[in-house]
């Protein structure tokens, strides 16, 4: 046979595999909680007497 078409077929083979027991072998991981926050616009004037006060 020839040597490129023994390691294509192993390597065909083995992507395969991979795609079928994949699942099994490799559980995905839990992604974490998308954290949400309220953001509102404020004026360059009105963020000024936000600092002044501060």
């Amino acid at each position: 046979m020839n040597t490129g078409t023994v390691i294509s077929g192993v390597g065909h083979l083995g992507l395969i595999l991979w795609v079928v027991l994949g699942d099994w072998l490799f559980a995905p991981q839990d992604m974490e909680p998308v954290q949400v926050t309220q953001v509102s616009m404020i004026s360059s004037a009105e963020f000024d007497a936000m600092m002044a006060a501060a």
